[in-house]
Order: structure tokens, then C-alpha cells, then sequence
């Protein structure tokens, strides 16, 4: 048994686990993870490592409960699968979207779960790429909030994994203007978080993969710029 294995096996009330690993044991064969974290009460879980979901995701008790999930499966929207209907409990979401292998009905069928209050897409390109994806699939959902594709070290902040899902409920929240086409928190925003924290000067809040499309008049006709969104 590996040494993971045993030291998520003692932990058999948590319900809240993220696993930030390095280690490939698990890329090829998952099954002994994947039934070591069924055997607890899990209501959050944050993967941060090569591993997929297991097949079928049904015959896993854990998911019924499961209201908040990360996953670094770089995989998750490639195809569409009914297996998500087995997420019962699930609220708040995290994947990586990846602009030339998302299928946009992997999309659609998510965000079909009336539940859902959080959709999160962690991405390395420019966010207007993934602005134009979405509607041209006709993709315009509130929920959806896009995050740098680096995962934060959340648990050094004291609040765990919960304070990204309450940095983009708050997004969800706020009221979009008519020349906004998503929702997102930046890089720098995170930084900041982490300066206040740690009682340390913050930096202005720029975010170099977020734009905005804006109407500018150029010779009485009206065209469209793309210019950087400031303090996101």
C-alpha cells in the first residue's frame, strides 16, 4: 500500500481534502485512490494531480455528497459523459479548460445541472479566445468564472480551498456591464490577497489575459478595441 493510501485511510472523518502531488503512481490506475477517498464523508476535494476520474463515477458513494470539486484532469471536457449526473450534491466546480480540446457539449451538459451555483475554468490563454468559443457555441452561462491555470496555495491563507469558491461567488454576483463578456479573477487579484495577508505592500491589479471589447469611434464609424481590463 502506498504511503498516501495509508495516511488518507486514518483520516476517516475529514471532509475536506485537497492533494497537491507531484508523483505519477496513480496516471495509469487510480481504482486504489479513488476507493481510499470513498471511504470518507467528503464534501470538498481538490485533485492536483495526474489522475482521472474513475469509470463509472456511479459505483462511487463519495459522489452523492460531494458538493465542491477541483480537478486537474486536463481530460474532464474533452467529451460529454452522463456520468456527471451522478454529482447529486454538486454546487461549485473547478476544471481546466483547454481552448483546442474542450468539447462544447461537456459544457453545456455541466452547466445543465440547475444546482451548479460556481463553474470555474482555470486557463492559460487569452481569455478572449474563450470568450469567442463559448459564444460561438452559444455558451452564456453567469456561473462560468475564469482563474489562472496555476493553483494557489489556498491552505497558507488559513481558509483552505473555500476562499476560491468565495472569490468567484463573488463574481457571480456582480452585475455584468453590456460590454463584459465573462467574468473573471486575476492572477494579480490572488496576489494581493496573499499581501494582505501577510501584511506586505500589494501591486496594481492587472490582468494581461483578460480583455474587454469596447466601442470606439473611428471616422463617424464604430468599430470594436480590445483593451486590458484594469483592477479585475
Amino acid at each position: 500500500m502506498s504511503t498516501l493510501i495509508e495516511i488518507i485511510s486514518l483520516c476517516n472523518r475529514v471532509t475536506r481534502i485537497t492533494l497537491v502531488l507531484s508523483t505519477k503512481e496513480f496516471n495509469v490506475d487510480g481504482s486504489a485512490l479513488w476507493h481510499a477517498l470513498d471511504a470518507l464523508p467528503l464534501q470538498s476535494l481538490v485533485l492536483a494531480l495526474d489522475v482521472k476520474l474513475p469509470p463509472p463515477i456511479s459505483t462511487f458513494n463519495m459522489f452523492n455528497n460531494l458538493s465542491h470539486l477541483d480537478v486537474n484532469d486536463k481530460s474532464f471536457l474533452n467529451q460529454p459523459t452522463t456520468e456527471l449526473g451522478s454529482f447529486q450534491a454538486l454546487t461549485h466546480l473547478s476544471v481546466v479548460f483547454i481552448h483546442e480540446r474542450t468539447d462544447p457539449l461537456a459544457i453545456t451538459q455541466i452547466i445543465s445541472n440547475q444546482r451548479l451555483r460556481v463553474l470555474a475554468f482555470r486557463v492559460e490563454v487569452d481569455h478572449y479566445l474563450v470568450e469567442g468559443f463559448l459564444e460561438h457555441h452559444g455558451i452564456r452561462d453567469g456561473r462560468i468564472v475564469l482563474f489562472p491555470i496555476e493553483l494557489n496555495n489556498w491552505g497558507r491563507l488559513g481558509q483552505g480551498d473555500m476562499l476560491m469558491w468565495e472569490l468567484a461567488e463573488e463574481q457571480v454576483k456582480l452585475p455584468m456591464a453590456v460590454y463584459e463578456r465573462h467574468r473573471c479573477v486575476s492572477h494579480s487579484r490572488i496576489q494581493n490577497i496573499c499581501a494582505d495577508y501577510n501584511d506586505v505592500k500589494r501591486r496594481p491589479e492587472w490582468n494581461p489575459y483578460c480583455t474587454q471589447w469596447t466601442r470606439a469611434a473611428t471616422g463617424g464609424t464604430t468599430g470594436m478595441a480590445r483593451t486590458k481590463r484594469l483592477g479585475v
